[in-house]
């Protein structure tokens, strides 16, 4: 079975094959929070630039950066295990921590156990209500609908665990919220 287009069919599919890949790529770019013709506001940094104790010698990184971990296998709204790994060692010598975005509660009982001194306080929208959520203008329709989703849970990892005494849940909007008293 052979197919053949005319010339213009061809060119109407290589046209359509270009804006097709020129969209993911934009949408790629744009999850990686990357520009793709334009310069992103927020410099890149090597993890080393930022904190002396993420550099690495020979072996990879440093033992002191050893952290408790979860992995982020099928974890809903939850950060990657290199993401986890930065946040907790800048976490270890914090007395207080506010999340935004509690989510499953992974990355919550993550920071209060890699920071035994810390009491973590983390804010999630309330899951019975996220039915009447009205968006307010100028929100990005793809982020409310993603905080939406990781706002969905009634329990958390951190449940039940030793960590959880210094865990604060607290159930609101972050638009709306006065972070003034953390």
């Amino acid at each position: 079975m052979s197919f053949s287009f005319s010339i213009s069919a061809q060119i109407v599919l290589i046209l359509a094959l270009g804006i097709v890949s020129f969209m993911l790529l934009r949408e790629r770019e744009k999850r990686k929070q990357r520009g793709l013709f334009k310069v992103w506001p927020i410099r890149r940094t090597l993890p080393e630039e930022f904190d002396p104790i993420f550099k690495t010698g020979p072996h990879g990184p440093s033992l002191e950066t050893e952290i408790r971990s979860v992995r982020a296998y099928r974890v809903v709204g939850g950060i990657g295990d290199f993401e986890t790994w930065v946040i907790c060692n800048l976490a270890r010598k914090a007395e207080t921590i506010f999340e935004f975005g509690t989510a499953t509660g992974k990355t919550t009982y993550l920071l209060a156990a890699n920071a035994p001194k810390a009491r973590v306080t983390t804010l999630t929208l309330p899951p019975n209500e996220l039915s009447s959520y009205e968006e307010a203008a100028g929100d990005d329709r793809s982020a409310v609908n993603a905080a939406k989703q990781v706002s969905a849970f009634n329990t958390f990892f951190y449940e039940g665990t030793e960590e959880a005494e210094r865990i604060t849940q607290l159930f609101g909007d972050s638009k709306d919220f006065d972070h003034n008293p953390y």
